[in-house]
């Protein structure tokens, strides 16, 4: 197991945030295994399951991000003393984390107000009381090094941005992209150049971000670049890259990409990443035609 920190990817840019790489699955039960089981809480997704034989705790899986699975998952561990989560899948098991355990909403579902989300959201405050190691389960918007966390609610998405939702520390566990389908990859991929595209068009981004995002947009099109040559993916640099978008985009906003893709998938025509790399083109044609950037 090595810090990722130390493993530059190809271009050479340090990422940001405390990371590892875990080669196999016994590397990752030994890095789990070194925080208390009794004050330990594993969050996963159907897809991860396979890494949690042997491991013991309690184990929640995550099925979608909304109110009703946070306000579940609350009650199932009402009785725990949590010092540390562990969330192993992608941006929905990540913001399901955070968002029940990074802010303050175990106090407001466990109080006489418990009402929708709507109602709640002015109430929800950040409030850090653990410590968050994020397990990756594929690339795309990069929640695991993001301060963002989005919830739906009755036909709503309702998104919070707090500190507290930084994660301590990322583990990139690689059994988990060699199972990865290259259509997977590649989505995941245009998924990770539309928020580093958004991270330096955004008109509210500090400077130094803008300058990560442009270094990493053109590091994934080396990516692709290498791949359409022969190349197979290597999965320390996309994760990286994944992990940086994530990260960049917590100081911006999002464009017209998004605002697409989050209108859609609310209605049920595919995924976030899916409509990201539907619209990826014709966006940029459209920005590239009327936009005086």
């Amino acid at each position: 197991m090595a810090s990722v920190s130390s493993l530059k990817s190809s271009n050479n840019l340090v990422p940001l945030f405390s990371s590892s790489w875990i080669k196999d699955v016994d590397c990752f039960k030994k890095s789990v295994l070194k925080y208390d089981t009794n004050s330990t809480l594993i969050l996963y997704s159907s897809s991860t399951e396979f890494l949690l034989s042997d491991i013991s705790g309690i184990k929640i899986k995550v099925k979608e991000p909304t109110f009703l699975e946070c306000k579940s998952i609350i009650k199932q561990t009402e009785s725990m003393t949590i010092d540390t989560i562990v969330a192993i899948g992608g941006g929905k098991v990540l913001d399901v984390a955070k968002f029940c355990f990074f802010t303050n909403l175990r106090d407001v579902v466990f109080s006489d107000s418990i009402g929708s989300l709507s109602e709640l959201k002015q109430t929800i405050e950040s409030k850090k009381t653990a410590q968050l190691i994020a397990c990756p389960s594929l690339p795309g918007a990069g929640s695991e090094s993001s301060k963002v966390a989005v919830i739906s609610d009755i036909d709503s998405k309702y998104p919070f941005v707090f500190d507290s939702f930084f994660s301590d520390e990322i583990l990139y566990i690689a059994p988990l992209y060699g199972q990865l389908k290259n259509r997977q990859i590649v989505i995941g991929l245009f998924d990770v150049l539309s928020h580093l595209m958004e991270g330096v068009l955004s008109p509210i981004a500090p400077f130094i971000m803008k300058q990560y995002a442009k270094m990493g947009f053109q590091m994934v099109m080396d990516i692709f670049k290498r791949h359409m040559q022969g190349e197979s993916f290597n999965f320390q640099d996309i994760m990286v890259m994944s992990s940086l978008a994530g990260y960049t985009q917590s100081f911006t906003s999002v464009g017209l990409l998004h605002g697409i893709s989050h209108v859609l998938e609310s209605h049920g025509y595919g995924d976030h990443a899916f409509l990201n790399a539907c619209y990826f083109e014709p966006v940029m044609k459209y920005n590239s035609e009327k936009s005086p950037k």
